[in-house]
């Protein structure tokens, strides 16, 4: 759960340097493009690396908890809500790989981060669908185990298309793009219009249906 505290800042320093970066579409307004470009580079590099460094630190405590409390782990991964969750730091770390500002889309290492951080991603979608469609038991129906934070499936997706096609990698950015949407609509339709008596959603978390 920690690593919504990464997602945030990874999202703001994408946001920052698609503001701050040349552009030869007219998508940005001149006044917000003029201001952010006001402040001087050192901002934004200094903005990305304590948003690495706040990554790596939670990423080298998960990894300890992976070592010493497996258990915990193993039980979040079978959980329908803490499954979720397991999407954040390869999310996170996507953003920050797209918003670099050292290393270049077109790079081999950005090939290679690209494939280590998109793998896992489908990889736990195809855990997650497979348990949807394959699994007979009601328990890990759809209709049972859906909830606000599935969302973050879809989270991934799109980013690993919007890394992809920075890469020019159209068919593979609209593989993702498609999966993504198509994750969304059901989960759409699913969460808000599901069946009466199969909510599984804990009562603290029944606030995110807002959102």
């Amino acid at each position: 759960g920690y690593f919504r505290i990464t997602l945030s800042l990874g999202g703001q320093a994408l946001l920052w340097k698609n503001l701050i970066e040349p552009t030869s579409h007219n998508t940005i307004n001149p006044l917000i493009h003029h201001i952010f470009h006001r402040f001087h580079p050192i901002t934004f590099v200094s903005f990305w690396t304590f948003s690495l460094v706040i990554l790596l630190l939670l990423s080298f405590m998960y990894l300890l908890r992976c070592i010493f409390h497996l258990d915990m782990v193993k039980a979040e991964f079978v959980h329908h809500v803490g499954v979720n969750y397991l999407f954040a730091p390869w999310i996170s770390w996507l953003l920050l790989l797209q918003c670099s500002p050292w290393m270049d889309h077109k790079t081999g290492a950005y090939l290679g981060l690209w494939w280590a951080l998109v793998v896992p991603v489908v990889v736990l979608d195809v855990k997650i669908y497979g348990q949807w469609f394959t699994t007979k038991r009601v328990k890990y129906n759809l209709t049972a185990v859906a909830n606000p934070t599935s969302q973050m499936s879809v989270i991934g997706n799109l980013v690993g298309s919007i890394a992809a096609a920075r890469m020019g990698w159209n068919e593979t950015a609209m593989v993702l793009f498609s999966l993504g949407m198509v994750h969304y609509l059901v989960l759409f339709v699913t969460l808000y219009q599901r069946l009466s008596g199969s909510d599984k959603l804990p009562a603290m978390l029944r606030p995110v249906f807002f959102l």
